[in-house]
């Protein structure tokens, strides 16, 4: 048997393979504590960091010439069930089959990420590092109800670049991140009764893929006259053309991350004190990934009070989230909730995640 540390190892470095396909989420690099506790939304009034990644043309906005430095933000997600089985492993001091079984369709997620960077009125440079893990133990349908413990891991390091520029009096704004992406992935399936070994699995060479490509996401927002209007519209393209990855095994299959166009709306009001924003994300109008509606729609609000305090809701593929931030500026934490959709459409099996994010800069 693994103790629980070996098996949270396990579930560090893996991530289901069943799972995988046509998941529009599982194409996006980056995504937001901040923004997700709104539903995940940010196409039409990004800022700051997240601009690089939601919608570059936000870059563009306000006055000045400084932004803001990123240190480090290390931030952390977890599901729900996860926390409630690593409970249970320690309590029992063991995973045994048995203990898995209570647990047999409930997605188990681990995730990790870190941003490093600076960001200018108009330019950023940033550096990226996430993990994403998932596993999952499920009765197989085609072989007699084995069950089976299917996991993989997706790794990203990823390096940006990120220029804007605002056109009419700021009513037009334009934006492109240029991106350098080292990838890894592995995955697993086996049998749960041999998933003490799992790890050495994952570790193996035929379970492990990495890849290497440059792609770029472009980005518009609109801002009614000259950025006064509390109203605003985005669009962006995200990985244009589609980007691909190359395998470092010449022998082995390439991988694309699909293009995506996404639209926001957003409404800005309130006074210096206090301020209130809604949004409406719609990501991937085109079809290229998903064609399920409600898991690609986002709607997000959020109260700041004083620029140093705020709580945040949404509905984020069709599932209610909340959070909260506080920022003094030289240290910023995020802390919430939110649901990812992991079946083929909205409704069908949420993994309700946890996440936690604190980031020092200037």
């Amino acid at each position: 048997m693994v103790s629980l540390h070996k098996y949270l190892l396990i579930l560090a470095v893996s991530y289901p393979a069943g799972l995988v396909a046509q998941n529009l989420e599982d194409s996006r690099l980056y995504r937001s504590a901040y923004y997700l506790g709104r539903g995940d939304t940010g196409i039409a009034f990004a800022d700051g960091h997240e601009a690089i990644f939601y919608n570059p043309a936000g870059l563009a906005k306000g006055k000045g010439i400084y932004k803001e430095t990123v240190f480090v933000s290390p931030g952390f997600e977890l599901s729900q069930d996860t926390k409630d089985l690593a409970r249970k492993i320690a309590s029992e001091e063991n995973t045994s089959p048995s203990t898995l079984r209570s647990h047999v369709g409930q997605n188990q997620h681990i995730g990790f990420s870190n941003f490093t960077g600076v960001v200018f009125r108009r330019a950023a440079l940033g550096g990226l590092v996430n993990n994403h893990t998932n596993a999952l133990l499920s009765k197989s349908a085609d072989n007699n109800g084995v069950e089976l413990l299917e996991a993989n891991s997706t790794t990203n390091m990823m390096g940006t670049f990120s220029i804007a520029e605002g056109f009419f009096n700021q009513f037009l704004l334009v934006g492109t991140t240029i991106k350098y992406l080292q990838q890894s992935y592995s995955s697993i399936s086996v049998n749960v009764i041999d998933s003490s070994n799992l790890s050495d699995q994952l570790n193996s060479d035929d379970n492990q893929n990495s890849y290497t490509g440059t792609g770029a996401d472009l980005g518009m927002m609109l801002q009614w006259p000259g950025g006064r209007s509390p109203f605003s519209l985005g669009l962006t393209i995200e990985n244009v053309g589609g980007l691909t990855l190359a395998n470092e095994v010449a022998t082995k299959d390439d991988r694309t991350i699909p293009q995506t166009i996404n639209l926001g709306a957003a409404i800005d009001t309130g006074t210096k004190l206090s301020r209130m924003k809604f949004y409406l994300d719609l990501r991937d109008i085109a079809n290229n990934v998903d064609p399920n509606f409600f898991k690609k729609t986002h709607i997000g609000a959020e109260i700041i009070f004083a620029d140093v305090f705020g709580l945040t809701t949404g509905f984020n593929q069709g599932y209610p989230g909340v959070g909260a931030f506080f920022d003094i500026k030289v240290v910023r934490v995020d802390i919430g909730a939110y649901t990812q959709e992991m079946g083929s459409y909205a409704g069908s099996r949420g993994d309700t995640r946890l996440f936690f994010k604190i980031s020092s800069g200037i």
